[in-house]
């Protein structure tokens, strides 16, 4: 991702979770391929992104800056390349969600910010204000999933507004996937790691991949 942004702003999160907007669609498991007229997001492999965030008072820091930032992103990498081939050998649900067909992509710098740092609305325990509909992109990343590695739980329940939930929506899209005007449709899932979650791996980091990609409530 060029550009990326490397600072973010703490996030205080509101008392009480407002109510899910109506039309408003959540990604099932496996890849989402809509080629209606409005949005073509076809994706012939699982694509993930990651990318390390750091804390810097909301300032945007130049790639590099952060000593061993590449090297976390290096290593977050492997350990999500380990991830998933243990999960292509387990996981009941792999083949059939269509996930066997390509190899998967892993690639460092995702797309765009984090949801919470796009979005105009302070979260709660991982969930994002909808008393408007959810903010759209015109077009979808090719990623599946976005991970975000930050320091320390700390630094996560900040952009999350506390709780414990470390998978998010990333992005909707606005479709006429049941052909009546605009249905908003959530097609990304972003995922939340500690540096310390990469240094555990797999026994880590396997079940949040499977809750981001569909395989569990």
């Amino acid at each position: 991702m060029s550009g990326r942004a490397r600072g973010f702003v703490g996030v205080v999160g509101l008392v009480g979770v407002v109510a899910v907007a109506a039309a408003t669609t959540y990604a099932t498991v496996g890849l989402f391929d809509d080629t209606s007229e409005n949005q073509s997001l076809n994706r012939p492999s699982l694509g993930l992104c990651v990318d390390s965030l750091t804390p810097s008072a909301g300032t945007e820091a130049p790639l590099g800056v952060v000593e061993g930032e590449q090297q976390i992103e290096s290593d977050a990498k492997s350990a999500l390349d380990a991830t998933l081939l243990e999960l292509s050998q387990t996981e009941p649900l792999w083949e059939s969600a269509g996930l066997s067909k390509e190899p998967w992509v892993i690639d460092i710098g995702c797309s765009s910010l984090p949801l919470p740092l796009a979005f105009e609305g302070e979260w709660i325990n991982g969930y994002e204000p909808r008393t408007e509909r959810p903010p759209t992109v015109a077009s979808a990343s090719p990623y599946k999933v976005f991970v975000f590695v930050l320091p320390s739980e700390f630094e996560i329940e900040a952009m999350l507004g506390g709780g414990t939930r470390r998978v998010v929506s990333q992005e909707f899209v606005c479709t006429n996937l049941y052909g009546e005007g605009c249905t908003i449709v959530e097609v990304t899932k972003a995922v939340y790691l500690t540096e310390s979650d990469v240094n555990e791996g797999a026994a880590t980091i396997a079940p949040l991949l499977a809750d981001a990609v569909g395989f569990r409530d």
